[in-house]
């Protein structure tokens, strides 16, 4: 059972880290590649989604219900994140220019970016607790 739980973990860290790569891949600055590479960055974070949801699903009866709903939390920031950016650049092409809309939406974008990194902190710490790991306590 352990080995099973180990893969488990092992597999669905590897969908995370990967899936959060993609996230940052295509809310990197327009500036910096153009509409058709945002939209295979597009495609490639869809796949990224859809093969951490086929990673996790049949194996997440292996993992603690407590690392899962962080899992679920992760999952669903870096979701928020991609809607938030897509919010965020449309309301910074549209004809109607609201300062006050266009500061709530990257307000909302970095507050997403700031928290994702700890959370897959979080994340970390609560696998390898898991695979018998000693957790070192942080000094504050």
């Amino acid at each position: 059972m352990f080995d099973r739980t180990a893969d488990a973990l092992v597999g669905v860290y590897r969908k995370l880290i990967a899936l959060n790569k993609s996230v940052n891949d295509y809310t990197e600055p327009i500036a910096r590649h153009g509409e058709e590479e945002r939209a295979e960055r597009g495609r490639i974070l869809l796949s990224k989604f859809q093969e951490f949801e086929q990673e996790y699903f049949p194996n997440k009866i292996y993992i603690p219900k407590g690392t899962a709903e962080k899992i679920r939390v992760f999952n669903n920031t870096l979701h928020s994140i991609v809607l938030n950016f897509q919010m965020a650049q449309a309301v910074d092409t549209s004809r109607v220019k609201d300062p006050a809309i266009i500061e709530q939406r990257h307000q909302k974008l970095e507050e997403l970016f700031a928290k994702a990194p700890d959370l897959l902190s979080a994340l970390e710490d609560d696998f390898q607790k898991v695979l018998g790991f000693p957790i070192e306590e942080q000094k504050k």
